[in-house]
């Protein structure tokens, strides 16, 4: 679904080819072309599971993904940077791949909403995402 710069897709974050699932969802996405960067949900838990540097590297994107806590980096993700930023007094982890870490802080920044410390287009998405879910349940 995409709705001003939002997409949701469904992928099954438990399956072994996950990152195939992912990127291939992204990709085929009808405004693919239009995309600059992906931003990923905190709710994927994303941060350990899935090595940034390998979903930039199939989608040819920069990827930022957020955590709500401060989160170590595992072999599978120890190609990408992750760090914290404060966010109006608050800490968030994000992990980025092919995007520089300054780049990264900055867009965060401008992204989120005057009162959040998650993107407001993130933050849409998971409502997208839940009223979906419980609309069309599996």
């Amino acid at each position: 679904m995409w709705l001003d710069g939002v997409s949701v897709s469904f992928a099954d974050a438990k399956a072994e080819n996950y990152i195939v699932d992912a990127s291939t969802l992204i990709r085929n996405c009808k405004q693919f072309s239009q995309l600059h960067v992906v931003l990923l949900s905190p709710r994927l838990g994303l941060v350990r599971r899935v090595s940034m540097s390998d979903l930039a590297r199939r989608i040819k994107l920069p990827v930022i993904a957020i955590s709500r806590a401060h989160k170590k980096l595992t072999r599978e993700n120890e190609c990408s940077d992750s760090f914290d930023i404060s966010i109006r007094g608050k800490h968030v982890t994000i992990s980025i791949a092919r995007v520089e870490r300054k780049t990264a802080e900055n867009l965060y920044r401008i992204v989120c909403s005057p009162r959040g410390i998650i993107p407001e287009a993130v933050r849409v998405a998971d409502l997208l995402a839940d009223e979906l879910n419980r609309t069309f349940p599996k």
